[in-house]
């Protein structure tokens, strides 16, 4: 039910306020839990999972539950960044601690990389080999090395380049 109330609260619904609004069942996708709603006044249908954070509106029960399935598939990327010491500029020790970086897309992960070091003001000499390497987790319990971010931004995927 937390879920269904995250959800309702992101598309505008207010559901004590809306008799309208149920929850109507709770059904399992490859081993998760998701939650089915329909708000009547919007017409959607809400198919979601609380541990992902997700939850996807379609017309129709079937398309909500078909686009939830696709997107409980879909990875969650994830990346370790950390910022050394430059020895050409005199900067010794860390200028920035490990941080873990987290997203559902890798154009998503992109962009929070770039603000990370842009923020940080994070060269190319502060980036160390650990800096940048992306993981992709999926909901069976598989987690897979995918590829590295280089300091500008491009992605290198795992065994196409010396880098990943």
């Amino acid at each position: 039910m937390q879920h269904i109330r995250e959800c309702a609260e992101e598309c505008g619904v207010d559901l004590e306020a809306d008799a309208a609004t149920s929850a109507l069942e709770v059904i399992q996708i490859d081993g998760h839990t998701a939650e089915v709603w329909y708000h009547e006044d919007s017409g959607f249908w809400h198919c979601g999972n609380y541990a992902w954070g997700s939850c996807s509106a379609y017309g129709d029960r079937e398309g909500a539950i078909r686009q939830f399935t696709r997107e409980l598939r879909r990875p969650y990327y994830r990346m370790v960044v950390r910022g050394y010491g430059n020895p050409d500029l005199f900067q010794f020790g860390d200028v920035a601690p490990r941080q873990i970086i987290e997203g559902r897309t890798l154009k998503q992960l992109r962009g929070r990389f770039e603000r990370w070091r842009d923020n940080l003001q994070i060269g190319g000499g502060n980036c160390g080999p650990d800096t940048g390497k992306v993981t992709a987790y999926y909901a069976d319990g598989r987690v897979r090395r995918v590829g590295r971010f280089s300091h500008n931004g491009r992605f290198w995927r795992h065994g196409r380049s010396r880098h990943a």
